[in-house]
């Protein structure tokens, strides 16, 4: 998922932010990526099961849908 995002963020049709920072701005985009996983994760994983990632790699696994919701 962090994959998708950074290539959202750095790839030319989308953000463009390839080649376009320092190395500060880039520690920065760290640090703002890092902060907003562990501030997003604990409430979903209060509500749910699994990862949306860790889901549906289960469900295409397994060959069966999980339940997803606590």
């Amino acid at each position: 998922g962090t994959s998708v995002v950074m290539m959202l963020v750095f790839h030319g049709w989308a953000g463009g932010l390839f080649g376009e920072l320092t190395r500060g701005g880039l520690y920065g985009v760290v640090v703002l990526a890092w902060a907003l996983m562990l501030l997003w994760s604990k409430p979903w994983l209060d509500r749910y099961r699994y990862g949306p990632l860790e889901w549906l790699w289960r469900c295409l696994t397994y060959g069966r849908r999980f339940p997803l919701r606590r």
